[in-house]
């Protein structure tokens, strides 16, 4: 956590942090909301109630735990927590219908690691994914974003290796938990985004084996780093923006890591091709 003085933390981190501490609860309202949609008729408004009601339980756990300067700060980070509960869950309940909820929060590789293979080698993943439902006859993986929303528009339209690898190796390691799932091997996945006020999705639903064969090549360059012992320095400077270490490579930095790549042998082509291509 980025300390900003004073003993207090940053706005992200604070959202960051509060959206962390709820974990389960966060994803397991809206899948009982939507099972007893079908059951007993529970209406959306009830549902904001309640889960509005959690919401303020995990706040003031989480004040326990992160304490903020000020009760003008305090109400506006719980109303902030409120605004966005709100839009996720009217977004969740009113899309997609029908949509069969699977999972929410649920493990993968976990004691062993879900292997991707790859030509370069293997790779061995492990994580948490937010939501899986079924949705027509594809099994849906959404993980939750808190972040602006980056909908699938103009330059943000394709495949990022940024952006999108998570989601990719999500739904690449989902497709082993169909089976025991009971779901379609058929996969489409989406970030669904609490703040409502843009496009609540960035969405590979339709065209997901894209998407994989992308975050294939993405994966395959970094197993050959990883294989061959080999950590190049990225020739973008927005890369750089957050990182610790900035001052230490000097101005020029990007410039001269572009010309290293440009000469780099085998081991880091994989590489090179993905950085210099966003140039």
């Amino acid at each position: 956590m980025g300390a900003t003085g004073g003993g207090a933390i940053s706005t992200r981190d604070r959202r960051d942090a509060l959206w962390e501490s709820l974990p389960r609860r966060r994803g397991g309202v809206l899948p009982q909301a939507r099972r007893e949609l079908r059951q007993t008729g529970t209406t959306l408004d009830r549902w904001l109630a309640e889960g509005g009601a959690i919401a303020e339980e995990a706040f003031t756990a989480f004040l326990q735990q992160y304490p903020l300067a000020g009760a003008s700060v305090r109400a506006q980070q719980r109303e902030r927590l409120r605004r966005d509960f709100r839009s996720f869950l009217e977004y969740d309940w009113a899309g997609g219908k029908p949509r069969r909820f699977i999972a929410a929060e649920i493990a993968f590789g976990k004691p062993d690691p879900v292997e991707i293979m790859l030509p370069e080698g293997t790779l061995h993943v492990h994580g948490f994914i937010d939501r899986i439902d079924v949705e027509g006859d594809r099994m849906l993986i959404r993980d939750l974003k808190t972040g602006r929303s980056r909908p699938r528009h103009g330059d943000e339209a394709e495949p990022d290796p940024v952006t999108d690898i998570q989601i990719a190796l999500y739904g690449m390691a989902a497709r082993g938990l169909a089976a025991g799932l009971g779901a379609p091997e058929q996969v489409g996945a989406a970030y669904a985004y609490a703040d409502g006020r843009g496009e609540q999705e960035r969405s590979f639903r339709d065209d997901f084996s894209e998407l994989e064969k992308e975050a294939r090549t993405w994966l395959s360059a970094v197993v050959s780093l990883l294989c061959n012992r080999v950590f190049p320095r990225t020739p973008n400077e927005e890369d750089c923006q957050y990182c610790v270490y900035r001052a230490v490579c000097g101005p020029g930095a990007n410039d001269h890591a572009a010309t290293l790549l440009r000469e780099a042998g085998a081991e880091v082509r994989g590489f090179a091709l993905m950085k210099l291509e966003e140039e």
